[in-house]
């Protein structure tokens, strides 16, 4: 049993900066040179407890806490050597298949029957509050966009700023909420993704600027 956290190569220092913080984890790193992407792993069971205990006590606010929670279920069977039985790889497989893109094509042909040991616990709508977890939360999901346009000016084009916050519509309460936080801002739904964006300039210049 393993989690990671991948991202662009240019990033590595975030991941060295997490290995730091994490003094008594014990993680690897890899580096994908051809994808450019670096990677940091924990395999040990005692080093996965000790992040479980820290997600604990510094709970997540997004739906994710729902993926992090059936984790746990998992963590604990394979803790107490479940999973080396028939009945534990079940019990897993059904977990998995509640938890973010559920189950491949193949596991399912694999596991045709599966049924999920647990059902998903829910996580109550949040509001941001918190303007520090914001900033971490937007370096992983936020984007710092500038468009290009065609236009009847002289030039032919447009250039345009815009910033934006994308994340599944399950959170769709916690994106709305960024609305009040900033004060500014539109809510989009496309498919099963809900954005918040501002791509007003003075709002740009006057609030979003300043708050990074």
């Amino acid at each position: 049993m393993l989690r990671g956290i991948e991202l662009h190569s240019r990033d590595v220092n975030i991941l060295e900066q997490i290995k730091d913080y994490f003094n008594d984890i014990h993680f690897m790193i890899y580096v994908n040179e051809k994808r450019k992407l670096t990677r940091l792993d924990i395999y040990s069971l005692k080093d996965l407890a000790v992040l479980i205990k820290y997600f604990e006590k510094y709970p997540l606010i997004t739906q994710k806490r729902v993926d992090f929670e059936l984790w746990k279920e998992a963590f604990k069977i394979t803790e107490d050597n479940e999973h080396l039985t028939l009945e534990g790889l079940l019990k897993i497989v059904g977990i998995k298949s509640l938890m973010n893109w559920g189950l491949s094509d193949s596991l399912k042909n694999a596991f045709p029957s599966v049924v999920s040991p647990v059902k998903p616990p829910l996580v109550a709508a949040k509001e941001v509050k918190d303007p520090q977890w914001l900033a971490g939360f937007t370096s992983g999901e936020g984007c710092f966009k500038i468009g290009i346009r065609s236009t009847t000016y002289s030039s032919g084009f447009r250039a345009y700023l815009e910033f934006q916050l994308t994340q599944h519509e399950r959170d769709e309460a916690l994106i709305r909420s960024l609305v009040k936080f900033f004060g500014c801002g539109n809510i989009y739904k496309i498919s099963t993704a809900i954005d918040f964006r501002v791509a007003n300039f003075s709002d740009i210049a006057n609030i979003i600027i300043p708050f990074f």
